[in-house]
């Protein structure tokens, strides 16, 4: 199973960590009671329209989602899309807007899923 949490989410809820922690906790236990014997991949998500909402991204990224999968065996860390669709470009040559990926984008994130997964 493949999760990911984005700018959309953090943009327009601006969750704080209890209450990120707590839905995505819930989220991750519901996953793991309906499918106990699946593997659950966690993605990071990289823009951010406002820098407040940049900032909790980046909690989320580095400290939060790395939380919640340090108590859940059946979690671990996806691929990052700071990384991969940022291209170490600021998202110019990965996005068609600096958030959606265009074709390229796409093929580094499958790319880099593919990685995470070990194909």
């Amino acid at each position: 199973i493949t999760m990911a949490f984005g700018v959309n989410d953090v943009d327009n809820h601006h969750l704080t960590e209890t209450q990120f922690k707590t839905y995505y906790g819930d989220s991750l236990d519901w996953l793991h009671a309906k499918w106990s014997l699946a593997d659950i991949y966690i993605s990071r998500a990289g823009w951010s329209t406002t820098p407040e909402s940049t900032a909790i991204m980046n909690d989320m990224d580095n400290n939060w989602i790395p939380f919640l999968i340090s108590s859940r065996s059946y979690c671990h860390l996806g691929p990052d899309e700071r990384i991969c669709l940022g291209g170490g470009d600021n998202y110019a040559s990965r996005t068609t807007d600096g958030t959606h990926p265009n074709a390229a984008g796409y093929d580094a994130w499958a790319q880099a899923w593919k990685t995470t997964l070990g194909y």
